[in-house]
């Protein structure tokens, strides 16, 4: 593979955690994952991320100072009766070998807390992307899936379909959380096919995007999900924003979902409409040494050295693709 190999030919990684290209067509990220761009001759540092959706978001401090015009006309929904404002314009980013005109945009609050602000993949000039986690152990086994880009008036979501009974789950990739968060109808889809429930002592917040952050509690599946080698039981569900979760149960010492000689078929009930949509937590791939992303062929690669003890149910089958109708990030 010649994204690794070229990898695998470095001394190092690089220290300040910015880009190296090595090609035109091949951009290599590590550490904060930050790209150097120019807007309006002005040098900016973008964080690259996989779970972005939408346009590039700049930070505010950067707009006023390059005196940046746009018209406020994209609103991001979290739920509650909250909706986010977004001021909008057409401006050409340098990448340094090449330009492209991009719709950006900003709001009140800061995008990134370790640059001047955010971009998702499939803005990048570059056909491969590469992420380097860690040093390759030489027992890496490379994972391989399908990518998939949702388009919905200007508004982008990159990411891999996750096939769950007849129906599936839209998965992106995100170094901004820990853990893995999903909304909470999506937690009820989840703990009613794959037998979860709510963990005891797990609340805690989780910072959505834009200064927005949520309550979560975390729900723990007996029956895992699996792809590209993961085997990820363990989610942490955003309350107060869309939809309710109250369906979900409790997780008891005894319970008969975790029993693990038995599989039984639930009969728990959804409530609310699920974005059936996840980012997966860094905690979750923090094992793997790459995670690279073909954006020419649409496919995904992994490389990880298995950790200790892990199983999980290989989900197969037809399914039906979530509809993404609506523009909130969640």
């Amino acid at each position: 593979m010649a994204a690794q190999s070229a990898a695998n030919e470095k001394a190092e990684f690089p220290s300040d955690g910015e880009d190296i290209v090595v090609s035109p067509d091949q951009l290599f990220l590590s550490g904060d994952n930050i790209i150097k761009v120019k807007l309006a001759r002005r040098t900016l540092r973008l964080e690259v991320d996989p779970g972005h959706s939408g346009p590039p978001i700049i930070n505010p401090n950067i707009v006023r100072e390059l005196q940046i015009r746009g018209n406020i006309d994209l609103y991001l929904g979290f739920g509650q009766n909250l909706e986010v404002p977004l001021a909008t314009a057409w401006k050409t980013i340098d990448f340094g070998y090449r330009k492209k005109k991009l719709r950006i945009a900003w709001g009140a609050d800061d995008s990134s807390k370790v640059a001047d602000g955010v971009i998702g993949l499939y803005d990048l000039p570059h056909r491969r992307v590469t992420f380097e986690l860690h040093p390759p152990t030489g027992s890496d086994t490379e994972q391989h899936f399908d990518l998939t880009l949702h388009t919905l008036r200007q508004f982008s979501r990159l990411g891999t379909i996750i096939p769950i009974a007849e129906k599936s789950l839209f998965a992106q990739f995100t170094f901004k959380n820990r853990k893995s968060y999903v909304s909470a109808p999506t937690g009820t889809f989840l703990a009613t096919h794959r037998e979860g429930g709510f963990l005891p002592d797990t609340d805690g917040f989780v910072e959505v995007m834009l200064g927005v952050r949520r309550p979560t509690r975390d729900i723990q599946l007996a029956m895992p999900l699996s792809f590209a080698g993961l085997h990820i039981d363990r989610f942490a569900v955003r309350l107060n924003d869309h939809g309710s979760s109250r369906k979900v149960g409790e997780i008891k010492p005894g319970d008969r979902y975790f029993d693990e000689e038995l599989i039984v078929v639930s009969r728990r009930k959804r409530q609310g409409r699920a974005d059936r949509l996840t980012r997966i937590g860094r905690d979750e791939f923090d094992h793997c040494s790459t995670l690279i992303y073909d954006l020419k062929a649409m496919k995904g690669t992994l490389a990880c050295t298995a950790a200790d003890g892990e199983t999980g149910f290989q989900i197969s089958g037809p399914h039906e693709e979530p509809a993404f109708d609506t523009l909130p990030p969640r």
